[in-house]
């Protein structure tokens, strides 16, 4: 068996092995500690976007919280026993599905512009 000053080789590689299993160890350890700290913070940036309310909706439409995006839409009441979501889409209230853009409107598209910039909306409101 092959020793040096403070014990055999193998003691010295398992020591070794040791202080490097831990090294790595700590290292994780900081990171995942830097990582934390880095959430919490972020968490506590963004807590004054939450929405928080002591008391149900109810049924008044002024208490629903709306979401969408201007064509499809709803209105979310939060209520703890029976939620309810008041859908809407633009349809509903235009008829039915139809071509809402202008075919012809890219000929007009040049005299709109030059109207636009020469500062004159009403004229360029009634030629769209």
């Amino acid at each position: 068996m092959i020793k040096n000053n403070s014990g055999s080789l193998a003691e010295t590689l398992a020591s070794q092995l040791t202080r490097g299993f831990l090294t790595i160890i700590l290292i994780l350890f900081l990171i995942n500690r830097q990582i934390y700290a880095q959430n919490l913070s972020n968490s506590s940036q963004h807590s004054s976007l939450k929405l928080w309310y002591n008391k149900p909706s109810g049924k008044v439409w002024e208490n629903a919280l709306p979401i969408g995006n201007g064509r499809l839409g709803a209105m979310v009441y939060g209520n703890v026993e029976t939620e309810t979501i008041q859908m809407n889409e633009h349809t509903l209230w235009s008829g039915g599905p139809n071509r809402n853009d202008n075919p012809s409107a890219l000929d007009s598209l040049e005299a709109i512009r030059k109207l636009f910039f020469e500062g004159k909306q009403k004229r360029m409101r009634s030629t769209a």
